[in-house]
C-alpha cells in the first residue's frame, strides 16, 4: 500500500500544480513560472509511475489509483466550492 500513499501524495501535488498552470493561463499570464507548472504537472505521472515501476513493481496499479483519485476528487471538490461561492455572490 506504499504506492497507494505514493500515488495520493503525487496526484496532490499535480493538481495544485495544474490549478496554478490555470490560474496564470485564465489571466494571461505566459511566463516562466506558469511554463514550470505546465511542464511539471504533465511530466509528473510519468516520473512517479516510472520510479514506482523500478522500485515497488507490486505497489503500481495502486499508485495509478491513488493519483488519479485525488485528482478525480479533488477537481470536483474545487468545482463545488467554486459554484457555492459563485452562488452566494449572486444572491
Amino acid at each position: 500500500m506504499i504506492g497507494l500513499l505514493v500515488g495520493i501524495i503525487a496526484g496532490a501535488i499535480q493538481l495544485y500544480m495544474l490549478m496554478q498552470f490555470s490560474a496564470f493561463i485564465s489571466k494571461g499570464i505566459m511566463h516562466g513560472k506558469a511554463l514550470m507548472f505546465g511542464a511539471l504537472q504533465f511530466f509528473m505521472p510519468m516520473i512517479v509511475l516510472l520510479g514506482v515501476a523500478v522500485f515497488r513493481r507490486q505497489d503500481l496499479i495502486w499508485a495509478a489509483i491513488g493519483m488519479s483519485g485525488i485528482l478525480l476528487v479533488g477537481a470536483v471538490v474545487k468545482f463545488v466550492i467554486y459554484m457555492r461561492g459563485r452562488k452566494e455572490n449572486n444572491e
